[in-house]
């Protein structure tokens, strides 16, 4: 699977323009055991959308929770994309390819397989130098071309690691 994401700067958050930030390329990671907690092992952003604009960052952070709408969001309330709606977290299961599967909570639907509820995808960029940061969040810079966006594991990009968050 692979995903055509069209990156531009405009309508997006644009951060401090400080010179050439440096972009982690490997972090510690410290053991959650919650299941929606996710790290990504190897290289790749997860994709949040803002909620005011059409724009996109990337970041490594990926404490998420369901919000009311019952979208899988990152810690500061955006939205993974593309979206993943789940009724709740508690039969929630991530696989490392990133596939979100849900157990069904009907006790006369229990012994089917889970559903699956969508697909986490990863960015990554071959001209990491390129990139703009600010905290958290990264996003293209002037001199960055378009991310390679597609399914854990394929590609170049990491995994996802359940149960872990990156420090």
């Amino acid at each position: 699977m692979l995903v055509t994401l069209a990156v531009t700067t405009s309508g997006c958050y644009s951060p401090p323009k400080t010179g050439n930030p440096a972009v982690e390329d490997r972090a510690t990671r410290k053991r959650t055991e919650r299941n929606l907690d996710i790290a990504i092992r190897g290289e790749g952003y997860f994709i949040v959308q803002l909620p005011t604009t059409s724009g996109f960052l990337f970041t490594r952070r990926g404490a998420l929770s369901v919000a009311s709408s019952g979208e899988l969001v990152n810690a500061d309330g955006y939205r993974l994309y593309p979206p993943i709606s789940v009724a709740d977290a508690s039969g929630l299961s991530i696989t490392p390819d990133g596939l979100v599967r849900v157990a069904h909570s009907a006790p006369e639907l229990k012994d089917l397989p889970p559903e699956v509820a969508g697909q986490i995808v990863l960015s990554r960029f071959s001209n990491i130098s390129g990139l703009l940061r600010d905290g958290a969040y990264v996003m293209p810079g002037a001199t960055t071309e378009q991310p390679v966006t597609g399914r854990p594991g394929t590609n170049g990009l990491g995994t996802i690691i359940v149960g872990e968050l990156e420090e």
